[in-house]
């Protein structure tokens, strides 16, 4: 199906429409797609439904009922720039992650306080610490801090 955006952006490739066909199919099944689509197309917002239901984003949920001729194109353009607004205000609204709560999961809180208990025992330097964690100074010591462990 064409995109809308064909004078934009110079046409694919046939391999390259087989395989957008096939990803749209393994995701977000025709069959399937239009048995749940009686269900939800008067709820308040089916195409979020939809994409709860095949764990997909609302845009792909959007695309593949188009391509289905379930919603027409201004429908599915409406929706889409909805959803840009939508993340937009996400984005301006968020306070962002949190650093140290993110080393969590970048270095993992087993071997951060094997590394921490190295380091205290002098088994290695704290300039190696440092390398093995990818911390420095106040960032290591406020780290090992939430991590329970206070360093000298």
């Amino acid at each position: 199906m064409p995109s809308g955006f064909e004078g934009l952006f110079p046409g694919g490739t046939d391999v390259e429409s087989w395989c957008d066909r096939a990803a749209a199919e393994l995701f977000v099944p025709a069959r399937e797609l239009e048995a749940r689509w009686p269900e939800v197309r008067r709820a308040q917002s089916p195409l979020d439904l939809l994409a709860r239901a095949f764990k997909v984003s609302p845009v792909v949920a959007a695309r593949r009922a188009l391509d289905l001729k379930l919603v027409d194109r201004a429908t599915r353009f409406d929706f889409y720039n909805d959803q840009v607004r939508r993340e937009r205000k996400t984005v301006a609204t968020s306070s962002g992650g949190d650093f140290y709560n993110n080393q969590n999961t970048r270095l993992g809180e087993l071997f951060t306080t094997h590394v921490l208990a190295a380091a205290m025992e002098g088994r290695i330097g704290f300039k190696e610490a440092y390398d093995l964690t990818g911390l420095r100074g106040g960032a290591f010591q406020e780290y090992a801090r939430r991590l329970g462990v206070d360093l000298p």
